[in-house]
């Protein structure tokens, strides 16, 4: 009998990922803060003795496939880790009552710090090394870490950077139409989203920032400052025509691209330092969504974490 001769595959890294989920509950308050800075801060999230989440916990963990195996690492030895650092540890516990947390706050940046920590050294081989970590709170509200490249790093907390991302939604409708362009040019080009009456979307949108982690709360921006920020730029274009009724997409045409672009230069004068803007994720429909890393990044090659349930497909 013949033995087929094996195909041979590219070489290169590749990243696997797992997920996990536990329910915990938790608060954010410092000690030293009077009930207003702590609600001035986190909002209703300060509120004593605490409230739940259903948290999602997604790590990604790079390397070469093994050829014995074809695997970067056995998904049941990582599912087994998670189990161990995240599941039992937190699932139907309070956070605010566990000695991870004992002198740092359960805010969503230290959750990721904290299962870095954990996970990091046991997944540190020649072969493979974790690359991120994110957890989401809420399908509006997750953190993510992102790791150095360097396999070879001794201190698990060197070179990392965290995200926050917030998300929310907006309807508008616009036409893509250029004016230079003949009716068969445009007809052509854009299809059906150059009808003459335009048409309408459920634009979500994932704002994310990123910054070091303050030495007391373990947050990277100030939650209430940055919705308010987000808010404000979405209520200049909720419910309204992109094409006739915002002023900062005057005479472009409003692709998702060219949205995206515009959402940049509203949000990014407003987040509040020390954090700045990392990314903007403009989905338009289940299908397609555009991503915008600002004027002065070139190609984005890190991984923002878990991504809220998405829309269901029409």
């Amino acid at each position: 009998m013949t033995v087929p001769v094996p195909i041979q595959l590219p070489e290169g890294r590749v990243i696997i990922t797992r997920k996990a989920r536990f329910s915990s509950a938790h608060y954010l308050a410092l000690d030293e803060w009077d009930d207003q800075q702590n609600f001035n801060a986190f909002w209703k999230a300060s509120g004593k003795p605490g409230h739940g989440h259903n948290y999602a916990v997604e790590v990604g963990v790079e390397g070469t496939v093994d050829p014995a195996t074809g695997m970067v690492m056995n998904l049941t030895d990582l599912k087994a880790m998670l189990l161990e650092e995240a599941i039992e540890p937190f699932d139907f516990k309070h956070l605010n009552d566990d000695p991870a947390f004992a002198y740092k706050l359960p805010a969503i940046e230290n959750i990721c710090t904290v299962l870095w920590q954990c996970l990091k050294p046991r997944i540190a081989t020649p072969t493979m090394a974790l690359r991120w970590i994110a957890v989401s709170e809420t399908d509006s509200i997750w953190g993510s870490i992102l790791g150095t490249n360097d396999d070879n790093e001794t201190d698990c907390m060197t070179d990392t950077h965290h995200f926050f991302t917030k998300t929310t939604q907006f309807c508008a409708g616009h036409r893509l139409h250029n004016p230079a362009f003949s009716d068969d040019d445009n007809a052509s080009i854009f299809g059906k989203c150059n009808n003459p009456n335009g048409h309408g979307h459920n634009y979500q949108l994932d704002v994310t920032v990123t910054g070091p982690q303050d030495d007391r709360t373990g947050l990277i921006v100030d939650l209430g400052k940055l919705e308010t920020a987000v808010e404000s730029v979405v209520a200049k274009v909720d419910h309204l025509n992109l094409n006739t009724d915002v002023d900062f997409l005057t005479g472009v045409i409003p692709t998702a691209e060219n949205i995206a672009r515009g959402l940049w230069g509203q949000l990014a004068p407003l987040i509040p330092a020390p954090a700045s803007l990392h990314r903007i994720r403009l989905v338009e429909t289940y299908n397609n969504a555009v991503e915008y890393y600002g004027p002065q990044h070139g190609q984005a090659n890190d991984v923002m974490g878990v991504q809220p349930v998405a829309m269901a497909p029409r």
